[in-house]
């Protein structure tokens, strides 16, 4: 014999606890969106976001072939707004190979491609970044950072733990 059949003032309490946990959390969802979106002005803006975001376009060339080098561009298309990014877990980003931002696919044709396996780091950043870890694109303006594909400045195998890390 289970407890709450022993019980029926148990399974009433349990049950009335479920729909008035079911019927709060319905009830502040529905009311916390409707607020943020009709009252917070970043939220509300988010759209004009997005929108800035899509005149960024990237552009990818291969600058060398001895170091193999690639050139990454970042380009601000909009007409008339300058734009400022973070250039942390961006194609701007120093480390954006070594963080495995970028992945490399080589081109056989008698293999199915697939990417290259490149060893990744993470790191831990100061907050909050320094201004030379902002860049602001004018309208029109185009930033552009060259990798290196080199082998690791740290060989595996000294690596504490193995290459999945400690």
């Amino acid at each position: 014999m289970s407890i709450l059949s022993s019980r029926p003032y148990l399974t009433a309490i349990l049950t009335l606890f479920a729909i008035t946990t079911t019927y709060y959390y319905y009830y502040t969802t529905t009311t916390t969106t409707t607020t943020t979106t009709t009252t917070n002005p970043t939220m509300a803006a988010s759209g004009a976001t997005s929108d800035l975001l899509s005149h960024l376009h990237v552009s990818v060339t291969q600058s060398s072939t001895t170091p193999p080098t690639l050139t990454l561009t970042l380009k601000n298309t909009h007409p008339s707004t300058p734009l400022t990014l973070l250039t942390w877990e961006s194609p701007l980003d120093p480390l954006a190979l070594q963080l495995g931002l970028i992945t490399i696919i080589p081109v056989n044709d008698n293999e199915e491609p697939s990417p290259l396996p490149l060893a990744t780091i993470h790191v831990s950043r100061k907050l909050p970044p320094a201004r030379d870890q902002l860049v602001s694109l004018a309208p029109g303006e185009s930033r552009a950072r060259d990798v290196v594909l080199r082998e690791p400045v740290v060989p595996l195998g000294k690596v504490e733990g193995g290459v999945g890390g400690a």
